[in-house]
């Protein structure tokens, strides 16, 4: 009885929690050229232990299509926080 294996090809998404744009923003163009998407984690201390760069406005240059992009990785946030941000902290105004 012959075996049928499916070829499930998987990708690693880095994940950035950093308390300081500039750090964010350091460890994308470290890894441009190695992936394609890279997530950063938005964390209040809440749901986990530790707080992060909170203010997703900036991350802007990374979302979207390539035309908008200052970047050749694509990024994704994942918020950690309960509640969720308030109005003025998800647009980068807290």
């Amino acid at each position: 009885m012959a075996s049928h294996y499916a070829l499930i090809m998987s990708e690693v998404i880095p994940a950035i929690l950093e308390s300081d744009f500039a750090e964010i923003e350091k460890k994308i163009h470290l890894i441009e050229g190695l992936v394609n998407w890279v997530q950063i984690d938005l964390a209040d201390n809440t749901l986990v232990s530790t707080t992060t760069f909170l203010a997703p406005a900036p991350f802007t240059q990374f979302m979207g299509d390539a035309s908008r992009r200052n970047s050749a990785v694509r990024g994704e946030q994942r918020l950690l926080s309960t509640p969720p941000l308030s109005e003025p902290e998800r647009s980068g105004e807290a």
